[in-house]
């Protein structure tokens, strides 16, 4: 099971990520995130292939089926290993 910190530093960052605070992570939210996060880091990637990337999270994390990502399934999401895309 996580531990204490391990728990709070994913809600610090689900939090940061829910932008208009109503606790889902929407694809939008979750695209703008993964694009700052990108370019923070220098990465190269096209809006194209963040799209792409998240939509595979949405595949992955959204377990309820309703199009977002609630803070347990995003929990869940990030504890788990992800497919490369080679996979």
């Amino acid at each position: 099971p996580p531990d204490s910190s391990e728990l709070l530093l994913s809600r610090r960052a689900f939090d940061l990520m829910d932008e208009d605070g109503d606790g889902f992570l929407t694809p939008d939210e979750l695209t703008r995130a993964v694009l700052e996060l990108k370019k923070r880091a220098g990465g190269a990637h096209t809006r194209d292939e963040v799209e792409r990337l998240v939509q595979r999270m949405m595949l992955v994390g959204d377990s309820d089926g309703d199009g977002r990502i609630d803070a347990e399934e995003y929990r869940r999401l990030v504890r788990q290993p992800f497919p490369s895309d080679a996979q």
